[in-house]
C-alpha cells in the first residue's frame, strides 16, 4: 500500500526478524542494495503465510518499479521462483529460475546469479539430486567468489556442508564449515545467526561420528552466544541431548526429547530428532517404540529420494526383527538396506565427481584473478613507457619479469593438472572400481545378505580409500 510516497510491509517486522526491507530499498549504493535484497528477500517470502503470499510479492514488485531497482525483470523472476518453490511447484520454479539465469548473464548481474544458482541447488537437494545439488552450489560459490564476497561464501559453504551431511561424508563436510569458520574469523564477520549455524552443524557432525568433547565445546558456545536469535533455544537444547546421547544415557534422551516434542520454544526436527529418537528407543530395549518411529519415517513420502536415511531406518528395523527371532522379516528389512545402500554408493560417486569439478573450477577461478592483476599491472608498465625513456627501460623490465612469472605459473598450473588428472585416473577410478565390483558382487550373489556381510568390511574400505583419493586431489590444489 502506497503512502505519502512510501510503501509498508505489515508483517515485515514479525516474518524477518528486524530485516528492514524497506531501508534496504532506500539504499543509495546499487551494489549493497542488490547484495541485501538477493539475500533478505527470500528470507522474508519464507516467513509470509501461503494466503497473504500474493500480497507480499504484489508489493515487493511495486518497490522494485519504485526504486528502479537494476535488472527489475531478474528481480521478479527471482521472486516469483520463490513463490512457487513455497507453493511446493518445484518444476515451475525451476523454469523460472531458467529463466532469471539467462536475465542475469545478459545483464552480467553476479548477486542475481548467485541468488538463482543458491534456488536451484535448494530444489534439487529436495529432489535427492545430490551431484546437482553441489554442482549449484559450486556455480553460486564461483558467482561469491567473483563478488569477492566473504559472507556470501560463508553461506555456500555451510550449505554445501549439508549436502555432505545429508550423504553421510562427514569428513567433507566439516572441510567446508571449517572454510566456513576460517572465512568469519579472517574477515571478522559479525552476524551471529551465521556463527551460530556454524556451531551447531560442526556439532551434528562431531555427534555423527562420536566424538562427545567438540559436541561439549560447541554446546558451551551457544550457550554463550548473544541473545537474538530466535533458534538458539533449539540449538542448544539440540546439542545438549546430543551430550546425553553420546553419554549413553538413552532413557534420558528418550525422556527430554518426548518433552522437547510439546516444547513449542523448540523446533522439533521430523528428520532428525525423530530418527534420534527412534535410535534411543532400539539402543534402551525398547524395541515397539523404536517400530513405531521407524515404520512411520519410512512411510513419509519426504524420505523417498533420501536412501541414506532410509537405509538406516531399514537396518534398524532387520536388527529388531533379528531380536525377536523374525529371520523372514530381519532379511526382507536387509535386503531394502541394501538397494538403498546401492542408490545412495551411486550418489556418493556422483558427489565425488562433482566436488573435484568444484574445486578445479576454484583453482581455474583463482589462476583469472592471477590474470586480471598481471593486465592491470601491464597496463601501468604501458602508462610507465609513455612519460620517460628511463621508465621505459623500468618499465620493460618489469613487464619481463611478469612475463617470466606468468610462464612459469602456467607451468606450474598445467604440471598441477597433470598430476591432478593422474591421481583421478589411476587412485579414484581404481577404488571406484573396487567399489562397484563389490556392489556386482552382491548384485549376483543367491545370497545378498549374506554376501553383503562378508563384503561389508571391503566395501566400506574401498569407499575410504575413494574419499583419501578425493581428499588427495584436495589437498594438491590448496597448495
Amino acid at each position: 500500500m502506497f503512502l505519502f510516497g512510501c510503501v509498508t510491509l505489515p508483517a515485515l517486522a514479525q516474518t524477518t526478524e528486524k530485516v528492514n526491507l524497506l531501508k534496504i530499498f532506500e539504499l543509495k549504493d546499487a551494489e549493497k542494495q542488490k547484495r541485501q535484497l538477493v539475500i533478505d528477500i527470500p528470507r522474508y517470502l519464507n516467513g509470509i503465510k501461503t494466503d497473504d503470499l500474493d500480497g507480499a510479492i504484489a508489493e515487493l514488485n511495486d518497490l522494485i518499479v519504485q526504486y528502479k531497482i537494476d535488472d527489475a525483470k531478474g528481480m521478479s523472476l527471482l521472486i516469483d521462483a520463490q513463490r512457487l518453490v513455497q507453493l511446493k511447484q518445484p518444476g515451475a520454479a525451476d523454469s523460472v529460475l531458467k529463466k532469471a539465469i539467462k536475465q542475469a548473464f545478459d545483464n552480467d548481474d553476479h548477486y542475481l546469479l548467485y541468488a538463482c544458482f543458491t534456488r536451484i541447488a535448494f530444489i534439487r537437494l529436495a529432489q535427492g539430486n545430490f551431484m546437482q545439488t553441489i554442482l549449484n552450489y559450486g556455480q553460486a560459490k564461483k558467482e561469491a567468489t567473483k563478488l569477492n564476497d566473504p559472507y556470501l561464501q560463508v553461506l555456500i559453504d555451510i550449505n554445501i556442508s549439508d549436502s555432505y551431511y545429508k550423504n553421510s561424508l562427514y569428513e567433507q563436510a566439516l572441510f567446508y564449515l571449517t572454510e566456513a569458520q576460517s572465512l568469519i574469523n579472517k574477515n571478522n564477520i559479525q552476524d551471529q545467526k551465521v556463527k551460530n549455524s556454524v556451531w551447531l552443524n560442526i556439532a551434528e557432525l562431531y555427534f555423527r561420528i562420536n566424538k562427545i568433547g567438540p559436541v561439549k565445546k560447541y554446546n558451551r558456545l551457544l550457550h554463550e552466544a548473544p541473545k537474538g536469535d530466535n533458534r538458539l533455544y533449539s540449538f542448544t537444547q539440540r546439542t545438549g541431548y546430543y551430550i546425553t546421547f553420546l553419554q549413553q544415557n538413552y532413557l534420558q534422551v528418550i525422556d527430554r526429547l518426548n518433552e522437547l516434542k510439546h516444547d513449542t520454544a523448540y523446533v522439533f526436527d521430523n528428520v532428525i530428532d525423530e530418527q534420534n529418537l527412534a535410535d534411543a528407543y532400539f539402543l534402551s530395549g525398547q524395541n515397539d517404540a523404536a517400530r513405531a518411529i521407524l515404520t512411520q519415517m519410512i512411510k513419509d513420502p519426504g524420505q523417498n529420494n533420501h536412501p541414506e536415511i532410509k537405509q538406516h531406518l531399514y537396518e534398524e528395523l532387520a536388527q529388531i526383527a533379528e531380536d525377536e527371532d523374525n529371520a523372514k522379516l530381519a532379511n526382507y528389512n536387509y535386503k531394502m538396506s541394501l538397494d538403498q545402500a546401492k542408490e545412495q554408493l551411486h550418489r556418493l560417486i556422483d558427489v565425488g565427481s562433482a566436488s573435484s569439478q568444484i574445486t578445479i573450477e576454484q583453482m581455474q577461478l583463482g589462476y583469472d584473478k592471477k590474470e586480471a592483476g598481471y593486465r592491470s599491472k601491464q597496463a601501468l608498465l604501458t602508462f610507465a613507457v609513455i612519460v620517460t625513456v628511463l621508465t621505459l627501460i623500468i618499465g620493460g623490465m618489469l613487464y619481463r619479469n611478469i612475463r617470466q612469472k606468468r610462464y612459469y605459473e602456467r607451468i606450474l598450473f598445467e604440471s598441477k593438472k597433470q598430476e591432478l588428472a593422474f591421481i583421478n585416473s589411476h587412485e579414484v577410478r581404481k577404488h571406484l572400481s573396487n567399489i562397484l565390483g563389490i556392489v556386482n558382487m552382491i548384485k549376483q550373489s543367491t545370497d545378498k545378505h549374506e554376501e553383503y556381510l562378508q563384503a561389508e568390511d571391503h566395501l566400506m574400505r574401498a569407499a575410504e580409500d575413494l574419499d583419501k583419493a578425493i581428499k588427495n586431489i584436495s589437498e594438491k590444489l590448496d597448495s
